[in-house]
């Protein structure tokens, strides 16, 4: 009898933990994505996601000697966002992430709705990622978001975060590598 309760205390204290991973959202971190299935090709050269329609960040954020940029490529009900941290010092620098989360998207149309979130129905670790980045490095995520209201929109704003904990051990404020990127 020990024996079964043991196990089945085990069990639960193993539900738990995994349970307690959570799902995604702005508060944690992930992996580079890309493996998200790709949408029907539609010819509607009205829509707001065709060949012609791309954006990159208005300027490159600047902090800590990296830079954070965001490029998005609109086609169909897809949005390839390509989104890349550079090192610009003459030093290696140590990017820590609180979590397997290392970045969120967010699409939201003209009128402010949410229509895609990168985290929405993910499950991420909770284990601290570091990455370094040697001088002149780039370190570059992406992530497909597909959507069939991207096509209906008349406009796209994308939102992208690093989720970036920590530079060589200093702390930084949340959201410090952001970056919004308009799909007309």
């Amino acid at each position: 009898m020990k024996a079964f309760s043991a196990i089945l205390v085990m069990s639960l204290v193993f539900l738990f933990a995994a349970a307690a991973c959570g799902t995604g959202d702005e508060n944690t971190g992930s992996q580079p994505s890309g493996n998200e299935p790709a949408g029907e090709e539609n010819n509607n050269n009205d829509s707001v996601n065709n060949e012609e329609n791309s954006g990159e960040g208005e300027a490159p954020v600047e902090a800590e000697g990296l830079s954070f940029n965001t490029v998005v490529q609109a086609e169909e009900d897809t949005l390839l966002v390509t989104m890349e941290i550079t090192n610009n010092s003459e030093e290696t620098k140590r990017v820590d992430f609180s979590s397997g989360q290392q970045f969120d998207v967010l699409v939201r149309d003209e009128s402010g709705n949410q229509i895609y979130h990168y985290a929405e129905g993910k499950m991420f670790t909770q284990a601290l990622i570091t990455e370094e980045i040697g001088p002149g490095e780039t370190l570059t995520f992406q992530d497909e978001a597909v959507s069939e209201q991207f096509p209906a929109a008349e406009s796209l704003t994308v939102e992208t975060t690093l989720l970036v904990y920590a530079v060589d051990g200093k702390e930084i404020g949340k959201g410090t590598y952001s970056q919004s990127v308009n799909i007309e």
